[in-house]
């Protein structure tokens, strides 16, 4: 007989990813905002940077978006 009580747990990825769920949305868009003021300020274009603000809160809630589907996911196969 197999010993259940050692077997590693289901779908680590998931797992991590709800764990840091916070970390992962806010280091996401601030990591966009900081590049796309990155390029504004290689290129020139000060215009630039009010965009990087834009884009930092929508990848920011695309992030959080795709982390609450990824907990719909986790509690509909992991066993509780």
């Amino acid at each position: 007989m197999e010993d259940t009580s050692s077997q590693a747990t289901p779908y680590p990825t998931l797992l991590a990813i709800l764990k840091f769920r916070t970390s992962i949305t806010i280091s996401g868009g601030a990591i966009l905002f900081l590049a796309v003021c990155w390029l504004g300020f290689r290129l020139g274009i000060p215009d630039l940077y009010a965009l990087a603000m834009a884009i930092g809160v929508v990848v920011y809630f695309a992030l959080k978006a795709a982390i609450e589907v990824v907990d719909l996911i986790a509690e509909t196969l992991m066993p509780r």
